[in-house]
């Protein structure tokens, strides 16, 4: 009987471990990305600042709660978990990728707009009074390298 108790034992800890490490893994809220033919630069600035200082650190987060659940549940691990953790793991990656792409695509629009001269009054003079920050940031806005 102690054989018995020696097996179930740790596997029934791992699957008790695991589950509830999946119920803390959750995806971040993703960020509504606005359209940069219509969004004021103010909002803008907002999006790609709360991407770069909210999304992104929360996804990595979501990434090492997967990486920390495959290590809790170690060897006991059951080749369908594998895959469901892989899968969440290559998942959150894609949506960030996507997401990424959609806030420069926004970022491309929106100066596009602006160099056509395409932007409000009120616009125009928030640009022309702080000429030290571009509408997308120090970094021109290539938010798909983090």
């Amino acid at each position: 009987m102690s054989t018995v108790k020696s097996v179930l034992l740790p596997l029934l800890l791992a699957a008790g471990v695991a589950q509830a490490g999946h119920a803390e893994c959750h995806f971040p809220k993703r960020p509504i990305i606005p359209d940069g033919k219509t969004v004021s630069k103010e909002h803008l600035l907002e999006v790609i600042h709360a991407f770069k200082t909210e999304f992104q650190p929360d996804v990595r987060k979501f990434q090492n709660c997967i990486k920390n659940e495959r290590i809790a549940v170690g060897d006991f691990a059951t080749d369908e978990q594998k895959e469901e953790w892989t899968s969440r793991h290559d998942a959150a990656f894609d949506i960030e990728s996507r997401l990424a792409n959609a806030l420069n695509q926004a970022i491309r629009d929106f100066k596009s707009r602006e160099t056509a001269g395409d932007t409000s009054p009120q616009e125009k003079a928030a640009h022309t009074s702080d000429s030290t920050e571009t509408s997308a940031g120090e970094d021109d806005g290539d938010t798909s390298g983090q």
